[in-house]
């Protein structure tokens, strides 16, 4: 998984690349899923995991909801990476939802965060061993153990959320303006939630750290914009 800063701005360079405005439906759905974990009991339900899933509710039901209907899956023990995104059971399981910029929006999230995983577990780590608590760096050879491998993927969220934001040229007053934007939508929880981890952070330039590099982040976001707007075009 990754920040809300990188779904907003992904999510927007998608849009721009597809032609089509980035509305307030669409940033809606974008900035739900993260917001729904509670509600739909964890993270592997409101992201469709290892097939866990849930029902998402109507654009305009998203006000009143507290608990929604889930499932959970056979992986229920916590391992160090969740499994992966299945796009087909969130289709399947949610179509209900004709809104279709808000069902965009949130296909525009599941997609970020199946491209993201995909590059971290396999392009630049191999979790192959996760159960035993290995991860093995792929371009330096480093062996790290799962407490490690969280604090290298959280430290660089604040990094990557601006550097796709201003990717996208997202501005400070757009942010405030989204939060804003959920406030109205959303139950008072879920836009605490988008409150506290949608932020503009000011002057802050992406940082190689030992595990993450500059080409790394721009292979991702190029990847992760074409193949959001090649699933999209098709629906």
């Amino acid at each position: 998984m990754a920040g809300q800063g990188y779904h907003f701005g992904l999510a927007a360079l998608a849009a721009k690349y597809l032609d089509r405005e980035f509305t307030q439906e669409m940033k809606v759905g974008v900035l739900l899923i993260d917001a729904l974990n509670r509600a739909s009991g964890c993270r592997r339900r409101s992201h469709f995991t290892g097939g866990a899933g849930c029902i998402i509710p109507h654009y305009h039901d998203l006000r009143q909801i507290a608990d929604i209907q889930s499932w959970d899956s056979c992986y229920k023990r916590s391992y160090i990476v969740d499994p992966k995104i299945n796009m087909r059971l969130f289709e399947a399981a949610n179509i209900h939802i004709t809104e279709s910029d808000y069902k965009d929006g949130i296909r525009m999230h599941l997609l970020g965060d199946k491209y993201y995983d995909f590059f971290v577990q396999q392009v630049l780590f191999d979790v192959s061993k996760q159960k035993e608590g290995i991860i093995l760096s792929k371009f330096t050879g480093e062996v790290i153990d799962g407490a490690a491998f969280r604090k290298e993927i959280y430290s660089i969220y604040p990094m990557l959320d601006q550097f796709l934001l201003d990717m996208a040229e997202i501005t400070h007053q757009d942010v405030e303006d989204a939060k804003e934007l959920v406030s109205v939508v959303f139950n008072d929880e879920m836009a605490s939630f988008v409150s506290k981890y949608l932020n503009f952070r000011e002057g802050l330039k992406w940082k190689d750290t030992r595990f993450f590099k500059k080409e790394h982040i721009q292979t991702l976001v190029s990847d992760a914009t074409t193949g959001i707007a090649e699933y999209l075009s098709k629906k």
